[in-house]
């Protein structure tokens, strides 16, 4: 199975608008945003893209998968999948730096796309649940992972 970089362009362009949007960066504690209508109520995005796009300001290799991103407090929770093992990864969302990681045995479940997780990780106050292809329900605490 091929590992994956999920921090493409995408996942790059992602990076750079929360550094555009501010230091008072509004929360995206799971799918679809705060209130689960993808909808962004933050302002100052810019609106014409450099010739080369936004710079990237970091990139991390989580595997394969296509979980989306929750964030919190400038903590950036996802998944990726890496050879018969899940990992839930917490980052600071402002230098890239991982804080914690939870790994757990996972097969790469094919159906319906090519394998890995696909869910994305719900975050409240104290908490960040995520829900395996195969499962398994996680709650982990938000600052440590355990």
């Amino acid at each position: 199975m091929m590992n994956r970089l999920l921090s493409l362009p995408s996942i790059g362009l992602l990076i750079a608008a929360l550094d555009i949007a501010s230091s008072c960066a509004a929360d995206w504690p799971g799918w679809r945003g705060p209130n689960r209508d993808g909808i962004s109520r933050e302002t100052g995005w810019i609106t014409e893209w450099p010739k080369n796009g936004p710079e990237v300001l970091w990139r991390a290799r989580i595997g394969l998968g296509f979980s989306g991103f929750a964030i919190k407090d400038n903590r950036l929770y996802t998944l990726g999948h890496r050879e018969g093992t899940d990992t839930v990864y917490c980052f600071d969302s402002r230098t890239g730096d991982e804080v914690w990681s939870f790994e757990y045995e996972s097969r790469p479940y094919a159906r319906g796309a090519e394998g890995g997780p696909t869910s994305t990780p719900m975050v409240t106050p104290n908490h960040v649940y995520t829900f395996s292809r195969i499962g398994y329900l996680l709650c982990l605490d938000r600052l440590t992972g355990k």
